[in-house]
Formats: structure tokens, C-alpha cells, sequence
């Protein structure tokens, strides 16, 4: 099971004293959180337990989740660090050249002549262009997730082909 599992969040810290919790997300979007009735929480190195979801308030740049039988500051605080995760069969089908965060991370990112910029370690949302974050011998390359830029997603071979722009990499 574990491995058909996609994190769409983090459980940052709890909200309020009656056991709502904050959760950063890993989607483009709050309101995608609306569309789950349940949800799995994975502590690290745990077991994902299945939740039911209450209730969904995005604010500001997060998700404020209530669990069924989650009733205190003290139970949700148990949940901070934990990722927010659906089955793959619970996401909605996307359009040709769009992906999920979750497919991209891992991925290798070559140039155009072969060249290895780096892994995709995270993306960062900046309203504008997701930025693919490359991790290469300890170095961080920010990569724009632009048309321009993203010349081909391979998932099957696990790699990007990008024509970063002029300088980029060499910063």
C-alpha cells in the first residue's frame, strides 16, 4: 500500500485547541484537499493510518484539517511532522504535460548535450512557475518549470531534458 500513496501535505503544527491541524501543501492548489473524505497520516518510518476528513479551511498559504476523533491540541500536536497522503486511484486524471509533484521529485535533469544539472530534490511554488530545486554535488540549481525551459519529462526513464538559460547554472 505504501508504495501507491502520494503526499499531497505536512502537518505543520496543530490550530486551536480542539484538534484542527495546519498542513503546508504539496498541491498547486488548497481546495484539491475538498475533494478527500479520507486521508492517510504517516509518521516517519510509520505505518500510514487512514483518517476520516471533518472539515477543510484553506488559509493563507495552508490547509486547516479536522480529523474525525482528533479532539485536542494534545492529539494533534502527536500528528506534527507527519505527511498527508491519498491513494493514486483517489487523484484526478491530469492533461498531456502536466504532472504531479510527487512524479517529478527523484527525477535526473540534463541539458540539451547530455550534460547532468541534478536530481529534483523539491519544487517550490512561486504563483507564477513552479521552480524544480536540483540538488548536485551539494550545490542547488533552481530550475523555472517553464515551456521554454522543460523541453521533455521522461517518467519512465526517470529523467528531464531542460535548456536552462545562459548563466544559470553557473551561478
Amino acid at each position: 500500500m505504501a508504495g501507491d500513496l502520494v503526499v499531497i501535505g505536512r502537518v505543520s503544527r496543530p490550530h486551536g485547541i480542539r484538534g484542527e491541524i495546519r498542513v503546508r501543501l504539496f498541491t498547486e492548489v488548497a481546495a484539491s484537499f475538498k475533494r478527500f473524505e479520507r486521508v492517510f497520516v504517516r509518521q516517519a518510518g510509520g505505518k500510514p493510518v487512514l483518517f476520516e476528513v471533518v472539515e477543510v479551511r484553506p488559509h493563507k498559504n495552508i490547509v486547516l484539517l479536522k480529523f474525525k476523533g482528533l479532539r485536542s491540541r494534545d492529539e494533534a500536536l502527536e500528528l506534527t511532522g507527519a505527511d498527508i497522503c491519498v491513494r493514486r486511484a483517489w487523484l484526478p486524471v491530469l492533461e498531456d504535460n502536466e504532472y504531479y509533484w510527487a512524479d517529478l521529485i527523484g527525477l535526473d535533469v540534463f541539458d540539451e548535450h547530455g550534460e547532468f544539472l541534478g536530481r529534483v530534490e523539491n519544487i517550490l511554488p512561486t504563483g507564477a512557475d513552479d521552480i524544480l530545486a536540483l540538488s548536485h554535488h551539494g550545490r542547488e540549481i533552481l530550475l523555472p518549470f517553464r515551456a521554454e525551459i522543460i523541453m521533455d519529462v521522461d517518467l519512465i526513464g526517470k529523467r528531464v531534458l531542460a535548456r536552462p538559460p545562459e548563466g544559470l547554472v553557473d551561478l
